[in-house]
């Protein structure tokens, strides 16, 4: 018996002592791992505004830059050392401190509810960073309402006259917030971190097809028919639970997450792009002129290509009327037509840049022909330039062409060409002037000019 309990008494110690180095070999670990620089933020609802409270905790020897919001008011700071920080241009930089607190104030229009671009941006050792958070929300108890983000609280309590919710992040650059009266349950995605709210009735099925096709993360949608549609970074309003509104919010977050800055040119382009993959409302003439001009010329296929291209794009976009010109090029398609159209006030129609190669009297000419309304035409400058034409314009409207002892006169408007003041001919569309540049019909130009042009096939 006793040799039975000193058994007994050994194993308990052996145990003990297993589970003191597993607990200290975990410490450890977590120790090692946790030795960069994270965050406590505090936020408090109160009186349309929203005050932080942030900390910043183990900078041990690292610079920290840290950028405040532009909105940020009534901003404080301190280090470990209780010393005021010097603040320029809503941006603090700190050298050899453990800690530093902030706080500022935001404005918040209890209306919207939207709560965005809140969280300041952190430089490390002159390197962008995300840093490990954690984020507390108290506010007021108001019935019906509460504070959502696109991650499910770890914690959420009902105190005497306040609402709290705690969540932790890493690895984000912002954390949406949004203050709603929404009836029905919010929804989180576990593997894309999105939160949709709605104000009716609606299938989440919709979603999830999108939601990996968009490839979506940390987003939070409102559906509410009550609202008009935006596109916000962190959060889409959506007024309709039909699959073709979901995916032109889906296309249109996608491309402000790219955008270094947004523009009214923006906001127009993602208006294009959406009635035109997914048929969504027009809201304005030149909207509808140019996704008209992409209906006409773009197959199914292209668009289905298109789309795919759009989608899959990651980098960071400062023009997107130029990076859509360049998305063609993987369709093998080469215009300018977004930027002509962005920098010109007359509508430009839609036309490509032909890569073929262009031989006059069967020597290579460095001339930059176009495919309009599949037809083949030449930059009439360039043709004038590079042979003995002359050009002139008589009057508005009338054009004259010299060689030789031939003259040809030329009416753009009525399609209407007169050589030698003895034969004349209609052609429809055999000049025409796109971009502030004159080109005609590659056809008529080798006939009436007596030209010898070939393409490369």
């Amino acid at each position: 018996m006793r040799n039975w309990i000193m058994l007994t008494l050994l194993m308990a110690t052996m145990s003990l002592g297993l589970a003191v180095y597993q607990w200290w070999d975990f410490h450890n670990i977590i120790a090692e791992e946790d030795v960069g620089p994270n965050v406590d933020v505090n936020l408090y609802e109160s009186n349309h505004q929203v005050n932080v409270n942030l900390t910043v905790n183990q900078l041990q020897d690292n610079k920290l830059i840290i950028e405040l919001p532009n909105v940020a008011s009534k901003v404080s700071c301190t280090n470990s050392q209780d010393e005021s920080c010097t603040i320029q241009n809503q941006t603090i930089t700190l050298k050899e401190t453990h800690e530093v607190s902030l706080t500022y104030s935001l404005p918040f229009n209890e209306e919207e509810g939207l709560l965005l671009n809140w969280l300041p941006k952190f430089q490390l050792n002159d390197q962008q960073v995300t840093l490990p958070i954690k984020l507390t929300m108290t506010s007021p108890i108001n019935e019906g309402w509460n504070w959502y983000t696109f991650k499910k609280p770890n914690y959420s309590d009902v105190l005497e006259r306040i609402n709290y919710h705690q969540w932790t992040f890493n690895n984000v650059e912002s954390i949406p917030m949004v203050k709603s009266n929404a009836q029905y349950e919010a929804v989180y995605g576990q593997k894309h971190q999105t939160l949709i709210l709605s104000h009716i009735p609606y299938k989440f099925e919709p979603f999830i097809e999108l939601l990996d096709l968009f490839d979506v993360k940390n987003q939070i949608f409102i559906i509410n028919p009550d609202q008009d549609p935006t596109y916000n970074t962190g959060v889409s309003v959506i007024n309709h639970t039909e699959k073709r509104k979901i995916a032109s919010g889906l296309l249109g977050t996608t491309i402000k997450r790219q955008l270094t800055e947004q523009t009214n040119h923006s906001e127009l382009l993602i208006n294009i792009l959406n009635a035109f993959f997914f048929s969504m409302e027009i809201q304005s003439d030149k909207a509808a002129f140019l996704s008209n001009q992409l209906n006409q010329h773009l197959t199914r296929k292209q668009k289905e290509e298109w789309l795919n291209v759009l989608i899959n794009h990651k980098e960071e976009l400062n023009n997107l009327d130029q990076y859509l010109d360049e998305s063609l090029k993987e369709l093998d398609i080469y215009t300018d037509f977004f930027v002509s159209n962005m920098t010109n006030e007359p509508n430009v129609p839609f036309y490509e840049y032909d890569q073929r190669e262009i031989t006059l009297n069967n020597e290579e000419v460095d001339w930059k022909g176009i495919l309009y309304n599949d037809t083949s035409y030449l930059p009439l400058e360039d043709i004038v330039e590079d042979t003995e034409l002359t050009f002139s314009e008589l009057r508005e409207g009338e054009l004259m062409i010299s060689k030789g002892n031939e003259r040809i006169r030329i009416y753009p408007k009525r399609d209407l060409y007169i050589l030698n003041e003895t034969h004349y001919q209609f052609i429809e569309e055999f000049l025409v002037k796109l971009n502030d540049r004159m080109y005609i019909n590659s056809e008529v130009a080798s006939k009436i000019f007596s030209l010898s042009i070939q393409r490369s096939k």
